[in-house]
């Protein structure tokens, strides 16, 4: 699909400390460094990692999704991290089109790629991203019970804005629901059910610990909505704070 026919993952405007609590998470955690009465172009569930890391690992399991549009583009689901700093960002992750889930890469260094592979609903996969010594960032999606098999693999050049070490970098995990203007409405009968992230952990050259209070953004935590589409079309079954989550968007 035309990277001028999908909509781009919504994104918000733009200390290692690694110790921190986990705590049961609240439905009604909203993230408040998103203007959840504005036009951005989509609606979901966040947590923003501060910044000075370089890595991050996952597992997932693709949600139930109809937000489908058989390459006539407008609207997209996701479930994907940003790696970013003042130079630019990059998402990784996955995208629901034609159909089925694939990987998608897309931002400041690579432009908009999908890859071949077809996920299913429910599979229990495993991400890792990282920067490496170059400066590049390199992305696998790994079955999940078998470690040994690589499902998808690429590495994106970086032209050396991204430090190896992750100094300045944020890492911003999120399940959207993403639509360009003419596509902004509801109830449009669409959704994503049970997209789950869990056991996601931060990564930086000092050590390693869950996504938790201490090394997240307080601003960016939880769910967020649009002038167009309710905080309330999006649900969060349940979840940790911030390492965890299974999160459901409504429109129908």
């Amino acid at each position: 699909m035309d990277s001028d026919e999908i909509p781009a993952p919504p994104h918000a405007d733009a200390d290692n400390n690694t110790n921190g609590s986990l705590s049961v998470m609240s439905n009604s955690d909203i993230s408040i460094g998103r203007n959840n009465r504005g036009d951005g172009s989509g609606i979901g569930y966040e947590v923003k990692s501060n910044p000075g890391y370089n890595k991050t690992t996952t597992f997932f399991y693709p949600g139930d999704c109809n937000i489908n549009r058989n390459n006539k583009g407008g609207i997209a689901a996701y479930m994907f991290y940003t790696f970013g700093n003042s130079k630019g960002g990059e998402d990784l992750g996955i995208v629901f089109q034609n159909g089925f889930w694939q990987p998608v890469v897309y931002g400041t260094w690579t432009g908009w790629a999908t890859g071949s592979t077809r996920l299913a609903v429910g599979d229990k996969l495993y991400f890792k991203i990282w920067i490496d010594g170059s400066g590049n960032i390199n992305f696998q999606g790994i079955d999940g019970d078998n470690f040994n098999n690589i499902l998808f693999q690429g590495n994106y050049p970086t032209k050396g804005q991204l430090p190896a070490s992750g100094s300045g970098v944020t890492i911003n995990r999120q399940i959207t629901y993403a639509a360009k203007e003419e596509n902004r409405y509801s109830p449009s009968g669409y959704y994503l059910n049970n997209a789950r992230f869990d056991q996601t952990y931060l990564y930086n050259n000092y050590g390693y610990a869950p996504f938790n209070n201490s090394n997240t953004d307080s601003t960016h935590r939880g769910k967020f909505g649009a002038t167009w589409a309710s905080v309330n079309r999006v649900t969060i079954h349940s979840n940790t704070h911030w390492d965890s989550e299974t999160v459901s968007i409504d429109m129908q």
